[in-house]
């Protein structure tokens, strides 16, 4: 008996069995899978190796020698591509010919020039084909000898030690290999056998149907004869199967669990492997997918993530056509909704909107209709604000299996079938399978719903994909050789061949089960911190994307399509083993050089539309404001002078040559003239910083604080009132996870004592009336930090700039900090709202989240006062009680062993306002603090495209529709409904809210105000104009 939370469910080990019994039984099963393949002939290998991409085409074109057996090849991500031939003698015909191949390596195999499968660590034969023909042959193979050791675990790794083991110079080897056939009878027979021992380990001992199976498996002993010749072998193996078939046709009774099968891959786009070996995993699996679908009429497959059927199409366009070929016939499942499976944490909501949005298009495209089911299998947690964004672009229904994946010792998951809804209070239907990569056996099937199930009420079916993934591959043929003989076997679940979209059919109307808020995966936190300059540059991409669309659209100079190359270069590295930062170095390093060049020319493109707006004056600079509100921020300025606005003098300082200036940006244009400078008297001056023996105290009348002699903030004061006696404390923990490494982040690490930093040097850049900044210079482990402290007068805000050259192993920066407010909850931002959670740890769920991700800021409140943190980017925060902690930076070591050594340029603010807490406000400061407001010389006046009239908004994107025509999006990130009115100066007359895929819905109101919207709390709102 064996216990699974509070209740005993029966798994046998066939002990039982009388010992005799048991092991003739093992005995001959052991023996029949030895005489499955039949080898007809050896195979003689000629072959080149080359790190090219080539065609099969181009290979068969180039110059082979011979490979004999024993020859070592295969450098690092080397390809080695081979050729040989043989005769199949008549005497063969329609047999089922295959091969191992043998010649090391994960392998496309072709056969007569048409990809036939694959060899990889779950398919170790090739099945050239189901009906031979007599005659020559041809083989072609193209082999990935590997890029070492793929580590995914964690523990200590001495400094002594690499991390990654040398990759040996020849990692494959070729086998002495040959081509043959299966023996069908023996082979069905020993799927048979396999099947029965299966159901016999999870069906009570004493029931009448296991007494009836254990008699017949020794009746099979007795009939198949060994030891004759290799005829009568054949011959016994069909007597045995028929004795074996009455058993095999006990079917279920009325009341039976159903179970919704259909076979899948999860291919990660770059994980343990680079996207160019991921081109050719995609090659693989559908070649081996496209073989079985042709064998068995009743399996279907599901075809997920339009990116890779795009990479097949390009790489493999001969599979690419017959794989399109069976959606359209609806023997491949086309679903999924997602351009690629990204992470939901870290995207903004304009990336996970275009992930639907582009990935719609193509099922619309290419298959003739959009995806009505959502998958994301394998990603890290899911926003709350994705509900809405699911619905909005016409799905129906959501999967994954992640949260049953979570933490044994976290809260588990309660339902299998739900309504997830969002923060704004959109529904989707939903279910949680408890795996995706999965076999398909009596066992599974047994443990699925016994054990594995944590619903129990309210449910009589099952979602059940199947098949190899992560690395691609799917189901093998004794998979489905499995699945056909389990269809409705009695003991175990009744399979039905069905998609997802037939399953949320058939529950809809009986789902009562309501899941509220995110899917925390509490599992895998380090994913938040993972990589931070990756992060960055999709932050930074995604804001210079907006950019660019506002203007380029205001200016009619949107250049569509290098806009959608960009996005879709954005979106691919949103993937989320790519974005989390558990990727190995070449993924990374991959994807960090894409988004520059996106960012880079995205930017350059900006600035040449900007400039030629410009009249060139020398003495001028135009700043451009974007955002959907008037800003008073710092410019700068690459010169040195005294700066006005419209003839008033600005408050300046100057700073490694620039000039910092402080202006009220208006939304659209605003003209700064700079002058030289004059000399003004110090002494009248009165400075915002004080040196005292306990370090420099800041003050402006209302905001004080410390920073002592250790370089932390102190004393964090409020018109006198205590908010922070720690405000800004740097700390390096041990950061080393027993598993995973660069996904966990473990609550033991943060309960050691950490490191504090020593000063080396601490100085005053920057004293004026109205700001200051102090530079901090430290070492802290074996890395060196920069800080740069800033205080600009009546800002209530702290703002803290950062230069780490990180040089640790295995180790964790954060910024810690204390507060005397009186609250139990802090709010943390999402894309479109926010979520409450709770600063105690009462709960199991609250324990859970010892760190969580927050978009861009995090706030905590009591009547009296709000205290916010801001980050330019996404970031992992832990909060308990009366401490807070920002993760800064991390030094995984695995997969990419390089400990993110290097500069990295952080950016973050401490917030304090005697006010109530607003999550539109509070949105829109770190909007504003994040954003990088563009600046050309010389005098460019024009009117904004859009204008906020009455209520408060979020622009989202400004951009044009593939018709040229402006599109609009405005979210409201706060709890409070916004009756909106805005005006747009693009020259249109009438405007539409539509969803994201641009269906439109109803017209709007316009009045002489201007159009008229209404946005609920949370909400996203999209507006097409003609």
């Amino acid at each position: 008996m064996q216990p699974i939370q509070g209740r005993c469910v029966m798994l046998h080990d066939l002990s039982y069995l009388p010992r005799q019994t048991k092991r003739r039984i093992e005995a001959w099963k052991e023996e029949l899978a030895r005489h499955i393949y039949i080898p007809l002939q050896p195979l003689a290998w000629e072959g080149f190796v080359t790190y090219e991409h080539l065609s099969h085409v181009e290979a068969a074109a180039s110059r082979f020698t011979e490979f004999p057996s024993g020859t070592r090849w295969g450098a690092k991500a080397q390809y080695g591509w081979f050729r040989s031939s043989f005769t199949l003698e008549k005497e063969h015909t329609g047999r089922t010919l295959c091969s191992p191949i043998g010649v090391g390596g994960e392998m496309l195999v072709y056969c007569d020039g048409k990809a036939a499968g694959s060899i990889d660590r779950h398919h170790h034969l090739v099945f050239l084909s189901f009906d031979a023909r007599a005659g020559e042959h041809s083989l072609l193979v193209e082999s990935y000898a590997g890029s070492g050791a793929l580590l995914e675990g964690g523990g200590p790794v001495p400094p002594a030690r690499s991390v990654y083991p040398q990759v040996p110079q020849a990692q494959q080897q070729i086998q002495n290999a040959t081509v043959g056939y299966i023996e069908e009878a023996v082979y069905q027979l020993h799927m048979d056998v396999n099947t029965l021992l299966s159901l016999l380990s999870v069906l009570e001992s004493t029931s009448l149907q296991a007494e009836h199976i254990v008699q017949a498996l020794v009746e099979f002993t007795k009939i198949v004869d060994f030891e004759g010749p290799d005829e009568k072998l054949v011959a016994t193996c069909r007597q045995a199967r028929s004795l074996l078939a009455p058993v095999l046709a006990y079917t279920n009774g009325s009341c039976v669990p159903t179970f919704s099968v259909f076979g899948q891959s999860h291919i990660d786009l770059a994980w343990k492997w680079t996207v160019d070996e991921t081109k050719r995993k995609c090659g693989r699996t559908y070649a081996n997918q496209l073989t079985l679908l042709r064998q068995y009429p009743q399996y279907t497959f599901l075809l997920c993530e339009p990116s890779l059927v795009e990479l097949l199409k390009t790489h493999h366009p001969a599979i690419h056509s017959e794989v399109m070929d069976l959606v359209r016939k609806k023997r491949i499942i086309a679903e999924g909704a997602f351009w690629v499976e990204s992470d939901t944490n870290l995207p903004d909501a304009e990336s996970l909107a275009k992930q639907l949005i582009k990935g719609q298009q193509w099922f619309a495209q290419q298959t003739g209709s959009i995806a009505t089911f959502g998958w994301l299998p394998d990603t890290f947690g899911f926003s709350a604000s994705l509900p809405q964004l699911l619905v909005q672009a016409g799905v129906e229904s959501f999967g994954t299996q992640k949260l049953l994946r979570a933490d044994p010792e976290s809260d588990t998951f309660p339902f299998t079938d739900f309504w997830w809804e969002g923060e704004d209070g959109t529904r989707i239907l939903s279910n949680m399978c408890y795996r995706n990569n999965c076999e398909i056996t009596a066992e599974q099937l047994y443990q699925r719903w016994h054990v594995d199930r944590k619903q129990h009420e309210n449910i009589e079916a099952l979602l059940y994909p199947f098949g190899y993934g992560d690395g691609g591959g799917g189901p093998d043929r004794d998979l489905v050789e499995s699945m056909m003989r389990l269809i409705n076997l009695q003991g175990l679940p009744r399979l039905t061949f069905e998609g997802p979209m037939q399953y949320f059919d058939r529950i809809r109307e009986r789902v009562t089960n309501v899941h509220k808020g995110e899917l925390y995966l509490a599992w895998h936190r380090g994913t938040y911190s993972s990589q931070q300059r990756l992060k960055q540059l999709n932050t930074v991409c995604e804001n210079a994307l907006r950019e660019y669309a506002y203007w380029a659209t205001a200016r009619d100079a949107f250049d569509r399509n290098q806009y959608e190359k960009w996005w879709e270069t954005v979106l691919f590295n949103q993937f989320h083993d790519i974005l989390a930062g558990v990727s190995i170095k070449e993924v990374n390093q991959q994807a960090e050089a894409e988004l520059d060049r996106v960012l880079l020319q995205c930017r350059s493109a900006l600035q040449g539309i900007l400039q030629a707006e410009s009249d060139g004056d020398e003495k001028t600079f135009t700043v451009f404001n974007s955002t959907s509100e008037a800003v008073k921020t710092w410019i700068r300025l690459p010169l040195t002078a005294d700066v006005f606005l419209q003839g008033t003098k600005l408050a300046t300082y100057h700073l490694d040559g620039a000039t910092w200036a402080l202006a009220d940006l208006q939304v659209g244009t605003t003209v700064l003239q700079t002058r030289t400078i004059e000399e003004s008297d110090p002494a009248v001056e009165c400075k915002l910083v004080e040196k005292l023996d306990a370090g420099f105290r800041f003050s402006d009348g209302s905001l004080s604080f410390l920073v002592d002699e250790t370089g932390e903030i102190s004393d964090l004061r409020c018109n006198n009132q205590l908010i922070c006696p720690c405000a800004h404390a740097l700390r390096l923990y041990q950061d080393i996870n027993a598993d995973y490494d660069a996904w966990e982040l473990s609550k033991i690490s943060l309960t050691m004592e950490p490191q504090q930093p020593i000063v080396r040097r601490m100085y005053l850049a920057v004293n004026t009336s109205f700001h200051a900044a102090l530079v901090v210079e430290q070492q802290i482990g074996n890395s060196t930090v920069n800080q740069v402290i800033h205080f600009t007068r009546q800002s209530q805000q702290i703002d803290i700039e950062m230069q780490v050259d990180w040089q640790e192993r295995h180790k964790l920066l954060k910024s810690t900090l204390n507060h005397s407010l009186q609250t139990d909850q802090y709010f943390c931002d999402t894309q479109l709202g926010y979520k409450r959670m709770n600063l105690h740890r009462n709960t199991t769920s609250d324990r859970d989240r010892y760190e969580v991700c927050a978009q861009r800021y995090a706030t905590l409140g009591d009547e009296r006062f709000s205290l916010s943190l801001i980050n330019s980017y996404p970031f992992g925060l832990c909060a308990h009680h009366n401490q807070v902690g920002i993760t800064l930076l991390r030094s995984a070591l695995i997969p990419d062993d390089r400990g993110e050594a290097g500069l990295h340029t952080l950016r973050f603010a401490l917030s304090v306002t005697e006010r109530s807490f607003s999550g539109l406000a509070a949105k829109q400061d770190a909007v504003s603090y994040a954003h990088c407001f563009p600046l050309v010389r010389g005098t460019a006046k024009f009117e904004a495209p859009f204008e906020l009239r009455k209520g408060g908004a979020i622009l989202t994107v400004l951009e044009r529709t593939e018709e040229g025509l402006p599109l609009l999006r405005l979210s409201n990130p706060g709890r409070k409904v916004e009756n909106v009115c805005f005006i747009d100066r693009l020259g249109t007359s009438r405007a539409w809210e539509c969803n994201l895929l641009g269906e439109q819905e109803k017209a709007l109101k316009k009045s002489d105000a201007g159009y008229e919207i209404v946005l609920p709390p949370f909400a996203l709102r999209t507006i097409r104009f003609s």
